[in-house]
């Protein structure tokens, strides 16, 4: 892969001390999970090994790239995840539980600059054991405009699709959303597909038959060569500069029991890889000294390496309608449904909880963001629950149609709020401060109102507010019997669409682009200006691949493990 680039330090940096270890003993595996789960009492064995890699965060790219570098037994590789391990949030494996997720120790919110709630997951297996499961590839073209090996992509997707992928089930109200998607012209019937082609589609998921989640962390069942630490918090890189140049040489973390601790590599070969996601990955790379010079003096970080980290982040907004079936037949499940354009992708969601689960996750577009205040979702959440049996399964009786904006050029940031690495980064989404982004949201809200007038659902629709909701929002009493338009929130004027977009955006949790190929890392994700340090999640990405980023960022991380240890110089 070529040498990597080196760079230079200004001296001692705040929160992530230089360090060093003589050692090379090992950690012994045979836990009960199958997973080399390193006990508490056994931690300070690890800042006794010297290990061949260090990967930090265990979700779609840390635990794949883990995986396969374990393919050659010869390498010892440590794992750090913040979270900890899915046996203790068994929550996390069923999908009849994932509204209530947001509830749970295995999803950290994160309310952003503009009032819009984000989520990242704080278990083993990250984004992987709590998202909503969808499993796609990034199209061929999105493949040739990274520069990615096409052979070893299909060969990375189909390896891990076959562990973790399965068709999706669809019901009696997701066959209807299809065939609305198809009567506005979304696109023709694909059948079920992981591939992303123009038209309607069932999707993979990584919920089987059963409604069972299988997560990245599977991967690593009955590998001893991969010792695993959970609630493990990096605080930052290591480094050496004895010869000049910048390398990485460990990283400083803190057990479970809250004792700080150092892990190493070996000195020759030995690597460091961050893969702590789209947030995490730039907020660690600043508290280690790597990022925006003027910003890291303002925090009194001494910077090694003045690049963009944090900037250029990306997110895919959603706008929708909750859709008011009536009498429909209703539908368990979540969503396994989806419609590809060139400039949208539509997604559906059904289930017990699909008018009122989202407000623990922040998913409220009645409210704009600035309102999105905890003590607002706890009050909407509380009224929710004092409603009775009647009225809560008369709110089941619906479907969220969203719209994800597919390209994306409205830029964010992730930046530090201060040098604690428990302390969220402040996070900007920037929706829709491009106005391309907003011509193609307008284009959405057009797509939305056809849907919503589609001869499809206009037999389903409710012509009148349901008793349930009005017990919600008194205010819709005012809606005569007959008017109302069957779904919330009510479309806007041609004059107030862009301030609508605004005012009713969610997210979907696609956050990327925050090190970016060739601005932050090189083509085979090694940060520029430091050896000995990569980094392979989603904030490498220049855009988001497919309806969800999930399989590409897998594939991508075990394609790069491969390379890796194919091109390592053998001992």
């Amino acid at each position: 892969m070529g040498t990597p680039s080196s760079g230079e330090a200004d001296g001692p940096m705040h929160g992530a001390p230089n360090c060093s270890a003589d050692c090379n003993g090992a950690v012994e595996g045979g836990y009960t999970t199958g997973l080399n789960i390193v006990p508490t009492e056994k931690l300070e064995a690890v800042s006794n090994t010297k290990y061949d890699y260090i990967v930090v965060g265990g979700g779609a790219g840390g635990i794949p790239l883990a995986a396969a570098l374990a393919e050659d037994k010869s390498l010892r590789i440590l794992l750090l995840e913040r979270g900890a391990s899915r046996d203790e949030h068994p929550e996390t494996r069923m999908q009849s539980k994932w509204v209530d997720l947001a509830k749970t120790g295995a999803v950290e919110l994160l309310r952003t600059e503009s009032g819009v709630w984000s989520a990242r997951g704080n278990v083993l297996g990250g984004g992987t054991a709590v998202n909503i499961g969808f499993w796609g590839h990034a199209s061929p073209d999105n493949i040739k405009a990274e520069g990615w090996d096409a052979e070893a992509m299909q060969s990375a997707y189909a390896y891990l699709g076959a562990r973790l992928s399965f068709p999706g089930t669809v019901g009696p109200v997701q066959e209807l959303i299809q065939e609305a998607w198809q009567e506005v012209g979304v696109g023709s019937f694909n059948g079920v597909t992981p591939e992303h082609v123009p038209g309607v589609k069932t999707v993979m998921l990584t919920f089987n038959s059963d409604g069972v989640r299988h997560a990245a962390d599977e991967l690593l069942v009955g590998v001893k060569n991969v010792d695993i630490v959970t609630r493990a918090l990096v605080s930052g890189v290591c480094f050496s500069d004895d010869d000049g140049d910048l390398t990485a040489i460990g990283v400083e973390f803190e057990g479970a029991d809250g004792v700080p601790r150092h892990a190493h590599v070996i000195p020759a070969g030995g690597e460091v890889i961050l893969c702590a996601g789209a947030v995490g990955t730039p907020q660690l790379l600043a508290l280690s000294g790597i990022g925006p010079e003027p910003a890291l003096r303002g925090l009194g970080i001494t910077p090694r390496v003045n690049l963009p980290v944090g900037l250029n982040l990306a997110d895919n907004p959603l706008v929708g309608l909750l859709i008011q079936l009536g009498d429909f037949p209703r539908e368990r499940g979540l969503a396994s449904v989806a419609g590809i354009t060139g400039q949208h992708i539509h997604l559906a969601m059904v289930g017990e909880k699909a008018a009122t689960g989202g407000i623990a996750w922040g998913i409220v577009p009645d409210l704009p963001p600035r309102l999105r205040t905890p003590e607002t979702l706890a009050a909407m959440a509380a009224a929710v629950e004092a409603l009775s049996p009647d009225d809560r399964e008369q709110l089941t009786r619906a479907v969220l149609v969203l719209v994800k904006a597919y390209r994306v050029k409205s830029r964010g940031s992730v930046t530090l709020r201060s040098t604690d690495p428990r302390a969220q980064p402040a996070v900007d989404l920037a929706h829709f401060q491009h106005p391309d982004d907003v011509t193609d949201g307008i284009a959405a809200i057009s797509v939305l109102r056809s849907i919503l007038g589609s001869q499809t659902l206009n037999p389903w629709k409710c012509d009148t507010v349901p008793d349930a909701l009005l017990r919600l929002v008194p205010g819709l009493a005012a809606i005569p019997p007959g008017q109302f338009p069957g779904a919330l929130p009510f479309l806007p004027d041609e004059a107030d669409a862009a301030t609508w977009l605004k005012d009713k955006v969610v997210t979907c949790w696609h956050t990327h682009g925050t090190c970016r190929v060739g601005e932050v890392v090189d083509t085979w994700h090694r940060v520029k200006g430091v050896r000995a340090l990569r980094v392979m999640d989603a904030s490498v990405l220049r855009d988001c691949p497919g309806t969800s980023p999930m399989a590409t960022i897998m594939a991508l991380g075990r394609v790069l493990g491969l390379r890796m240890c194919a091109e390592r110089p053998r001992r």
